[in-house]
């Protein structure tokens, strides 16, 4: 997909063949997952409209929205005013700055406004660590063929958002390969993020444990609340869900600011709220898109170890 870069032009034959047979696996058994789903929700019908209304009546209104819009920004404007102060230092050392200040303070202001205000984490995004004893009994009395509307557990979330990540892999690589033609025939030579070279470039191994961790939990974590836990809510009560689902992966797709991985992150931005709203539960999404995050991290750690051998 990158074939003008240089970390896949200089990656050994060996490690490319192998996270191209790694890939073409996952999208092999990504496409029979969406086949499948597609049917299912085709012939079974999906409660789109149960599911639409569940999600507009998330607990969360714009005055905490915009609580936390002002925590949030203050955050980032404490981040850029660090790094000035602190410049010159590793691009690591500012990537764990940032995790610090936006993503772990920012979830830390978003679990003060929901204290402030009553609302538990599970109210407002659907979190459920397990099943419990009144959960099952509302279940054994539901009406024959109806769905579920409460939002599943965190082990059932992670299965499905795993389910649903492959799934929507098919997709994904669909709109990289059309965008990138696009763009490459255009003249702009192809590229790789730079926060994927970051985390792939050469660290102490506490600090690439720590970015790995950053990648794959707490980076999700803090995007999914924000983007689909918070804001998809308000805007769909606005403007409607599909205007919604479409505005927060725009926003999301485009403050990443590469231009080669717009399409795609729009893609699993869609993919990621329409998860939400199926399930109910943030889980799900945040494991699509911890995976997203850890498989392509995966793959270029082994083609950038294979450049230095």
């Amino acid at each position: 997909m990158f074939s003008d870069d240089p970390l896949l032009r200089d990656a050994s034959p060996a490690a490319v063949a192998i996270v191209l047979a790694a890939y073409v696996l996952l999208l092999a058994v990504g496409t029979v997952i969406a086949l499948v789903l597609c049917f299912r929700l085709t012939h079974r019908g999906a409660p789109w409209a149960e599911r639409t209304r569940e999600l507009i009546a998330r607990p969360l209104t714009w005055l905490h929205g915009g609580q936390i819009a002002v925590g949030l920004l203050s955050l980032v404007v404490l981040t850029y005013v660090l790094a000035i102060c602190l410049r010159g230092r590793s691009e690591g050392t500012m990537l764990v700055l940032q995790s610090v200040t936006v993503d772990l303070a920012g979830l830390a202001c978003v679990a003060l406004v929901l204290r402030r205000r009553g609302v538990t984490w599970r109210a407002a995004f659907g979190l459920r660590w397990r099943e419990r004893p009144e959960d099952c009994q509302a279940a054994t009395i539901r009406p024959a063929g109806s769905e579920p509307t409460r939002p599943p557990a965190f082990g059932g979330a992670v299965g499905r958002g795993a389910l649903a990540y492959v799934g929507l892999l098919p997709f994904i690589v669909f709109a990289s390969l059309v965008s990138q033609g696009i763009l490459s025939a255009r003249g702009y030579p192809p590229s790789i993020q730079d926060v994927a070279r970051l985390l792939t470039a050469a660290h102490p191994p506490w600090l690439q444990a720590y970015l790995l961790v950053l990648a794959v939990g707490l980076a999700p974590l803090f995007e999914e609340t924000v983007f689909r836990g918070i804001l998809l809510p308000l805007l769909a009560r606005r403007f409607g869900v599909g205007a919604g689902v479409l505005l927060t992966s725009a926003l999301f797709a485009g403050i990443h600011m590469h231009l080669y991985s717009t399409a795609p992150l729009f893609v699993i931005a869609v993919g990621f709220a329409l998860a939400y709203v199926y399930t109910g539960s943030l889980w799900v999404p945040v494991t699509m898109h911890a995976l997203f995050n850890g498989v392509n991290l995966v793959f270029l750690l082994l083609l950038k170890g294979s450049t230095n051998q």
